[in-house]
């Protein structure tokens, strides 16, 4: 919600009073990274970036940290950004992302937390990654479905 690294959540009834209800953490903690993908027509919803993996790994590159999915949703009413949050990392230390586009196309870039940030708007949003998909190209996976389907 108000892009300090912490999670926040929204709440979303459909019982009661039906009220969206935020609850907001207010842990002051910087061991976070946030990485944002953004696909090659990056205006709008950016539809591009939907089921990206973005994977953190260590300064080696051969220890998988976390890992985790761009979507869009979660649950009744839910939604999530278009970023992906990593808790638990020291923001001094260097770390690998790696993103894997959907249609597979890999990218790799070296990161202390720290040392970024990303500009939305009029807001600096502190150990925030941009990676942006490159060449312009978006994939999309079509199949043939028969009448019965």
């Amino acid at each position: 919600f108000d892009n300090d690294g912490d999670l926040d959540i929204s709440l979303t009834t459909r019982d009661g009073d039906g009220k969206t209800r935020l609850l907001e953490n207010q842990t002051n903690d910087a061991n976070y990274l946030m990485v944002r993908t953004l696909g090659p027509d990056s205006g709008g919803s950016n539809p591009g970036v939907i089921g990206t993996r973005v994977e953190l790994f260590d300064a080696s590159g051969s220890t998988l940290l976390a890992r985790r999915e761009v979507g869009v949703a979660r649950g009744y009413g839910g939604s999530e950004p278009v970023w992906t949050h990593f808790g638990g990392v020291d923001p001094a230390l260097t770390y690998i992302v790696r993103i894997t586009w959907p249609g597979g196309a890999q990218m790799t870039s070296t990161v202390v937390p720290q040392n970024v940030s990303t500009t939305i708007g009029a807001q600096t949003v502190s150990q925030m990654l941009t990676i942006k998909q490159p060449g312009g190209i978006r994939v999309v996976n079509w199949r043939a479905v028969s009448p019965i389907d």
